[in-house]
């Protein structure tokens, strides 16, 4: 038996998915596996297997692989295609993920975000339905987990949620409890995070109003407290892809090893002034000008976004939160190299308009001072252009100059900690 789901995130889809979350108490071991689970993040990039249990209250990650290729990048229009080729490294990772677990038979996951939300989900089925046949053809598989692996792909607002549940109950403002014999959260008002993640394929925000703090709920109840949005087609690998004024990208604009680049002309490119143009494009058809006009969002929504998101610390993840660790190792942002703490965004701003502004040949000194933290060279010429959208992009949720955010380098969260949450709530 096998799931091949795209409905969006809800109490009864978690829940018909958790069915597969057992407690794991006939384990190989002595002490007990608590609700034991193996998810396969299929990426733009690879894939990647990570182990989990619950600890206590706490959602542990036993185990990660490294990224077993190739990624749906590679494979645009084709998931089977893609299945089939990353089948030969998949294996011994999935089986060195349930080892780790060292539980009977933990549930297995296979779930996909924005690269997958892509294409049709005529295309999904085939991707998934190529995964899921090989691992029922797999004896060895079947020896190490159940045998109703789910493979789905998960709605833009779910990922916003599950980053928002990895962040919040890493850093204090959610804490898991099994009090009444339900497991909920209780939230803590002074340690909510706001998330704000820029994907390779999408952009999410998930922000809790602080009426709702201190609080005990179910995850139906966070849900639906959230102000959570996702953009399709707006994260960085498809931004690059925009075209405006002819055949010109990002780069003709933005890329210092040019010459003559400053962030006058970057900025105006993702605000759809720069020669007298109005649109961007991908392939033909406009996705819009400055970041907001395609979200498809009101005034209305918009002040939600910004009333939350400056209620509190926001969260910068993914790619901003690369982007604000080259421009720490760059020295360009405020603090000293590597070190975490809480900046604004007007700190950002002004950061990019004086690394947009640094001749190439002074940019390329500057980091090879940086020793071992080197960019490579395709960051570095790139480093503009992404750090310009980032904040183009914060203006456009209604994030003011003085918002706070927490620059943490040493923490790297991915939703596919919130996914395992979810699941375990539910159970």
């Amino acid at each position: 038996m096998y799931m091949i789901a795209h409905k969006a995130i809800s109490a009864a889809v978690l829940l018909t998915i958790a069915a597969g979350l057992h407690d794991g108490s006939d384990g190989w071991q002595e002490t007990r596996c608590d609700k034991p689970a193996v998810i396969v993040d299929i990426g733009s990039s690879g894939l990647t297997v990570l182990g989990f249990q619950m600890i206590g209250d706490a959602p542990t990650q036993k185990f990660k692989s490294p990224k077993v290729t190739p990624g749906l990048q590679d494979y645009p229009q084709d998931p089977a295609g893609f299945a089939a080729k990353a089948e030969a490294g998949l294996e011994a990772q999935l089986v060195a993920a349930a080892e780790k677990l060292n539980c009977d038979k933990p549930s297995l996951f296979f779930l996909a975000t924005a690269g997958m939300r892509m294409v049709s989900h005529d295309q999904q089925d085939k991707g998934y339905t190529q995964l899921l046949n090989w691992i029922r053809g797999r004896r060895k598989l079947q020896f190490y987990f159940r045998d109703d692996p789910v493979a789905r792909t998960i709605a833009g607002r779910e990922e916003a949620l599950l980053e928002f549940l990895t962040v919040n109950t890493q850093h204090g403002g959610l804490r898991l409890t099994d009090e009444g014999g339900q497991t909920s959260f209780i939230v803590n008002s002074s340690k909510i995070l706001q998330v704000l993640e820029l994907g390779g394929a999408s952009a999410q925000v998930a922000a809790m109003p602080l009426r709702y703090a201190d609080a005990k709920m179910g995850l139906e109840s966070v849900r639906n407290n959230l102000i959570d949005y996702s953009f399709l087609q707006f994260g960085w690998d498809q931004a690059l892809q925009w075209h405006g004024g002819g055949a010109k990208t990002i780069m003709d604009h933005c890329d210092p090893s040019r010459g003559n680049i400053s962030h006058v002309p970057c900025n105006l490119f993702w605000a759809g002034q720069a020669n007298n143009y109005h649109q961007l494009d991908v392939a033909g058809e406009t996705v819009g000008s400055v970041p907001g006009s395609k979200f498809k969002i009101g005034e209305a929504d918009r002040f939600a976004i910004s009333d939350a998101v400056r209620s509190a610390v926001a969260y910068p993840v993914a790619a901003f939160k690369a982007m604000l660790k080259n421009l720490r190792t760059l020295d360009f942002l405020p603090g000293p190299r590597g070190d975490s703490g809480t900046i604004t965004l007007s700190n950002w701003t002004k950061s990019t308009e004086k690394l947009c502004g640094t001749p190439w040949p002074e940019l390329q000194a500057i980091n090879a001072e940086t020793g071992k933290d080197k960019l490579p060279d395709k960051f570095l010429k790139t480093a503009c252009a992404m750090s310009t959208y980032s904040t183009q992009l914060l203006d456009s949720f209604g994030a003011e100059d003085e918002q706070r955010l927490l620059v943490d380098f040493a923490d790297n969260p991915s939703w596919t900690t919130g996914a395992f949450i979810a699941l375990a709530v539910c159970r």
